[in-house]
């Protein structure tokens, strides 16, 4: 109905997802898609992480292929961590414990988009980039942390049953020509659910029952983009500002869990623990942007 009667914002909505998505997206994760498919079929990913395991082994009790995943879903952006711990499941190069560990608080918002969106264009404060950074990012690493305990004796009955079953080096041009196919037909996927969740943020401000800090609000928990730009301007001013863009920018928004969800297809992985971490973790970043704002 709302599409009927107020077509201008639905019109705006999805010109700014299609926008996000081509010059975004697109240019972002598909060649890392097409890339970290080919590590993964390849065979390459052990070799890859040598140097780094051993500090994911130490920290999160993981192995090479978690802290592959772990690096992906730090540094990549939605939905990079949950696609690389869906794809590594589905090959049976991840136990279930590990995946489903990893999965809880792997899936974030990439440095490049903190900086860049959150910091330099909504919050218009560079120098705050540092303390940003340490409590977006902070925040999912505390968490893992202090979860893994439950995880840790069930990834350790993984280890020896996933090293006999690590895959073969081999890479040709079947392998990167599957890649290519599987990660455009993914990237696709995932613009038509930003555009989707943008023209839904969008049509959210325009509801007239709605105050700005509400609108704002439930804007951020749609969509993470559109919500970070509703939010800096509704609680502009305000000392709540950032620790609301924290705890927006950690949730990710149900456009990020639904790309998420679809990601995990064809695996064991269950979408619900993911929420409930998310939901802790945008809590726990509220609460350490809070103890920032006023310490």
């Amino acid at each position: 109905m709302l599409l009927l009667f107020i077509p201008q914002p639905s019109l705006e909505g999805a010109r700014y997802g299609l926008a996000l998505w081509m010059d975004s997206v697109v240019p972002t994760l598909l060649p890392f898609m097409i890339l970290s498919g080919v590590l993964m079929k390849g065979g390459l990913i052990k070799s890859l992480m040598r140097f780094f395991t051993p500090a994911g082994r130490l920290l999160f009790g993981i192995d090479s292929y978690g802290t592959y995943s772990l690096l992906a879903g730090f540094f990549c952006g939605y939905p990079m961590g949950a696609k690389t711990i869906a794809d590594l499941r589905r090959q049976d190069l991840m136990g279930h414990a590990q995946a489903a560990y990893l999965l809880n608080f792997c899936n974030n918002v990439s440095p490049a988009f903190v900086i860049t969106f959150l910091v330099l264009q909504n919050i218009k404060a560079p120098q705050l980039m540092g303390p940003v950074l340490v409590i977006i990012f902070g925040a999912p690493v505390l968490y893992g942390m202090v979860s893994g305990a439950k995880y840790r004796p069930l990834m350790k009955k993984e280890v020896k049953t996933v090293k006999e079953k690590a895959s073969p080096v081999r890479i040709d041009f079947g392998l990167i020509d599957a890649c290519i196919l599987d990660s455009v037909i993914t990237v696709t996927k995932l613009g038509a659910y930003i555009i989707m969740f943008s023209i839904i943020a969008r049509l959210i401000r325009e509801l007239p029952f709605l105050s700005g800090i509400w609108a704002a609000s439930i804007a951020g928990v749609t969509e993470v983009t559109t919500g970070i730009q509703a939010v800096s301007e509704a609680f502009a001013g305000n000392a709540l500002c950032i620790p609301a863009l924290a705890a927006v920018t950690s949730f990710g928004g149900l456009s990020a869990l639904a790309q998420t969800e679809s990601m995990l297809n064809g695996t064991d992985l269950k979408i619900l623990p993911y929420l409930v971490s998310k939901i802790i973790i945008s809590a726990l970043a509220f609460t350490l942007a809070l103890i920032f704002v006023h310490g």
